[in-house]
């Protein structure tokens, strides 16, 4: 049994002895690490040429002691010292002058830490995390250490360096964990793996190959990652340009994500559907 099958189990036990008539909802930590720039206009259909900030959002949620991605760290800018990896941050230009996530969380304990998928901003952190047992999806896995080519890997934004050497004996795979049926809160999405008690991957692809959100029904929060750019490709349906085909995985797969999305926030639009690098969402989730 792994560390993390364990603490899920703890969870769980400890989760059936509280009084279920009282429901607590529990405190996310919304955080910020690192971001880089684009014009608007690559982002959202109609947008100016103005250059906006995407923020690298990372979000801790203390009852579970689970991190839900690292944002930016040192570790980027080691792993793209050399062509063709040199390439990524002049693609996308960084700024982070901000304190990596490890520091910002100091004096809190984190055992579980969920990776979205392996973009470069999303799990830069992760090696700042020795202790920590992980969970991503297996294909996500398997293509950031198969064999394809480092420019292959590089145009789907991966960079192998990124990981811990002790990276496979610490991870748990999504595909590995329970499924559950989802209620009717979370429709059209009906299913989902059980990360921890009350903590649901659900698959949303198109952006990048094993690319997960995470459900947090008790908060009534989906952190979808990069499934949009912009909450407003949700709500207004104006969605990235054409031009952005090149970095999907999947372009047909990535529009089946934003229906599915936009139905959800029709059909539950009390429910926080936050991406990972809209400004304007994660200031309100920060106040909210």
């Amino acid at each position: 049994m792994t560390k993390l099958a364990i603490y899920w189990a703890i969870g769980h036990s400890f989760r059936l002895l509280r009084d279920c008539s009282v429901m607590e909802r529990t405190m996310i930590n919304y955080h910020t690490v690192g971001c880089c720039c684009h014009p608007e206009t690559v982002v959202l259909k109609g947008g100016s040429l103005k250059s906006i900030t995407f923020p690298a959002l990372v979000a801790y949620l203390p009852e579970q002691q689970l991190l839900f991605d690292t944002g930016y760290a040192e570790h980027f800018f080691t792993a793209t010292r050399r062509f063709p990896e040199w390439l990524y941050p002049r693609v996308t230009p960084v700024t982070f002058d901000q304190a990596p996530i490890v520091e910002q969380l100091t004096g809190q304990t984190v055992r579980t830490l969920f990776i979205s998928h392996m973009h470069g901003d999303h799990i830069a952190g992760l090696k700042d995390f020795p202790e920590a047992q992980f969970v991503c999806s297996r294909a996500a896995y398997d293509f950031t250490v198969g064999s394809t080519c480092r420019i292959n890997k590089l145009r789907h934004g991966v960079l192998p360096a990124l990981l811990p050497d002790d990276f496979r004996e610490r991870v748990t795979f999504i595909e590995d964990l329970p499924v559950v049926n989802l209620t009717d809160d979370i429709q059209p999405f009906d299913r989902a793996y059980e990360v921890a008690p009350n903590v649901f991957a659900i698959d949303l692809p198109g952006h990048a190959i094993g690319h997960y959100g995470l459900y947090l029904p008790d908060d009534k929060v989906f952190l979808i990652a990069d499934a949009v750019w912009q909450f407003r490709t949700i709500a207004d349906n104006r969605r990235p340009a054409q031009v952005t085909r090149l970095l999907m995985h999947d372009w047909q797969a990535y529009h089946r994500s934003i229906d599915k999305l936009q139905a959800l926030h029709r059909h539950n639009p009390n429910l926080l559907i936050l991406p990972s690098h809209c400004q304007a969402s994660i200031d309100y989730a920060k106040k909210n």
